[in-house]
């Protein structure tokens, strides 16, 4: 392994890595010096006679993972998805679960949560007042205690604007997608 492994970016991207490893290994083809030099600085199984197709992907990727202070490739991309900004989606279908089960039983765990990401307290009526308000039900009767799932999909939704679940995600993809850029 090589003296000191290299440092990974604060936010390193899966993606970009494979293509690093991609391009190691095209280099070290064409008979790139530093390549090569990278190569044997890993294992001394890499040598200048080796023909430059016994070389594999893999051997690229064990390499990367090396010179960042990883025994092998699959550790490397286990640390990178542990290390992966969670999505937007996941923030807001976590809360969806929290309404549905503070809504139907009054969890008081559930609706702590809500609170810290609305920032206000709740209680399990005003909860339930605001999920019909919002949800636009009939007169000022409350739904029943089986607010569904896709009921506050729809309430998450139609807070950003989006008429549907499936728009919100979309968007919530996106800007996903956007931040990793």
């Amino acid at each position: 392994m090589s003296e000191s492994p290299s440092r990974l970016p604060a936010r390193p991207s899966l993606e970009q890595l494979r293509k690093q490893a991609k391009e190691l290994l095209r280099d070290f083809r064409a008979g790139d010096a530093a390549a090569a030099k990278r190569f044997r600085a890993i294992s001394p199984r890499f040598t200048d006679t080796d023909p430059a197709e016994a070389v594999t992907l893999a051997d690229a990727q064990f390499v990367l993972a090396r010179e960042h202070g990883f025994e092998r490739w699959a550790m490397l991309v286990r640390h990178v998805e542990a290390n992966a900004p969670r999505p937007v989606l996941d923030e807001y279908q976590k809360l969806l679960d929290d309404i549905v089960a503070a809504y139907r039983s009054g969890d008081a765990a559930a609706l702590q949560r809500i609170g810290e990401h609305y920032q206000r307290g709740f209680t399990w009526e005003q909860l339930r007042v605001a999920v019909n308000h919002r949800l636009r039900r009939a007169g000022d009767a409350l739904l029943n205690a089986t607010l569904s799932r896709a009921d506050a999909q729809l309430l998450i939704a139609h807070e950003f604007g989006f008429e549907t679940w499936e728009q919100f995600e979309v968007f919530a993809t996106r800007a996903v997608v956007a931040e990793a850029q």
